[in-house]
């Protein structure tokens, strides 16, 4: 009796490899252990019995299951070891019509390209928006020395200097003093044009992605239709909504960009005045903006990106 048995427990312990199962991509192990005798052949042939025909099935190569591994493949945990094997209904008649399946893939595959390209496109306009607040960052300290530099600009063209007779043995004093003045002026505001250019660059780059993405739309927009272009879900927008999304981002980087150029190209050292109201004059740029546009359309877009 413990002979037949033991030849039952053995007659479905795969020796060589099991090539019924290698058919669906699984890795077999020849190391089962005793405990594993003990379990049935048609849990051990799980993947056998999913009926994988007419259904879309996720197979991922890992270790050997084991009984634990088996056991809880067979009451549906997907997380323990051995849990290679996902299947979920697919379209209706897709066993029976293959060509279906191949059909809805072809049909997906110019909204997946557009969707694509926009989730290239959101990151590099996160690290563009990093570069653009820090260009700002920069601007505002050499927007308040230059103002200063104003101010003492205009106290020493109001000093009467040739009153203070220690400064009478320095003839020329007054123009020595205006042209270091302005030199320091200068080199002001060749660190501005330095930070203006870099501000210019981060638009440019923006609206090169923005354009590449609207390209790929309306490569497939016969394809894809204006109903799947308008379809959203809980953790995606719709394309419209993204697309509509990166032109109000482009749309921003433009002014605020030629805002900030127009406010630079007015300095003139004649008009210190002007000069000492630029940095009151930058900070209301930046208050009239929609500051926040980019920081929301980032998160608008976080749960998408995450696919």
């Amino acid at each position: 009796m413990r002979r037949e048995a033991a030849r039952e427990r053995r007659a479905w312990v795969p020796r060589g490899g099991c090539s019924r199962l290698a058919a669906a991509g699984f890795q077999c192990s020849r190391r089962f252990g005793e405990g594993d005798r003990s379990f049935p052949g048609e849990e051990t042939e799980f993947g056998l019995k999913a009926r994988v025909s007419g259904q879309r099935c996720d197979l991922k190569a890992g270790p050997p299951a084991g009984r634990r591994g088996y056991a809880a493949l067979a009451h549906g945990n997907p997380r323990a070891p051995g849990a290679l094997l996902r299947c979920a209904p697919g379209p209706p008649g897709a066993a029976r019509r293959p060509g279906l399946v191949r059909q809805v893939m072809a049909q997906d595959q110019p909204l997946l390209a557009v969707r694509q390209a926009l989730r290239g496109c959101f990151p590099a306009v996160q690290e563009q928006q990093r570069r653009w607040r820090g260009a700002l960052g920069d601007c505002r300290p050499l927007l308040a020395a230059l103002g200063s530099l104003a101010e003492q600009l205009q106290a020493a063209q109001n000093a009467r200097l040739d009153d203070a007779p220690p400064l009478r043995a320095f003839p020329g004093l007054r123009e020595r003093l205006r042209r270091k003045q302005l030199e320091a002026g200068d080199d002001v505001l060749d660190k501005l044009g330095e930070t203006l250019a870099t501000l210019l660059k981060v638009r440019d780059v923006v609206s090169r992605h923005v354009e590449q993405v609207f390209e790929v739309y309306e490569r497939h927009a016969d394809a894809i239709g204006i109903d799947a272009v308008q379809q959203a879900s809980a953790v995606s927008p719709s394309v419209a909504d993204m697309l509509e999304w990166l032109q109000d981002i482009e749309r921003h980087y433009r002014n605020a960009y030629l805002k900030r150029k127009y406010l630079l190209s007015s300095i003139q050292w004649g008009d210190l005045a002007n000069i000492q109201a630029l940095p009151k004059a930058w900070d209301q740029i930046s208050e009239d903006e929609h500051q926040s546009l980019v920081q929301d359309t980032l998160l608008n877009v976080s749960f998408f990106l995450e696919e």
